[in-house]
């Protein structure tokens, strides 16, 4: 899987189709390590393909919330994903 090229060309190419097929592609992977750049293509409003930015996080969280095991389902003392976390707050992880 390519996702590091994806997330590139999402953040940095010129022509605003390459990046809407960057951010399609990336929901299509339903991976979430494109996640980070689809919130950063979010949290700049003069982008393009900030719409398929969106449809794409929204098809990445729902894959990692309906594989996130049930709080009754964990065992004892593991906290739920800590990028589920993140996703659903849109924040971006601290370092």
């Amino acid at each position: 899987m390519r996702l590091p090229l994806l997330a590139e060309m999402l953040i940095a190419d010129r022509d605003p189709g390459v990046r809407e097929m960057a951010a399609f592609a990336l929901g299509e992977t339903e991976l979430p390590g494109g996640a980070y750049a689809l919130i950063t293509v979010l949290k700049d409003s003069s982008r393009s393909g900030r719409a398929q930015s969106i449809e794409a996080l929204g098809k990445i969280i729902a894959v990692m919330i309906s594989s996130a095991p049930a709080a009754s389902q964990r065992p004892a003392g593991q906290e739920e994903d800590e990028r589920l976390d993140i996703l659903k707050s849109g924040n971006r992880p601290r370092p």
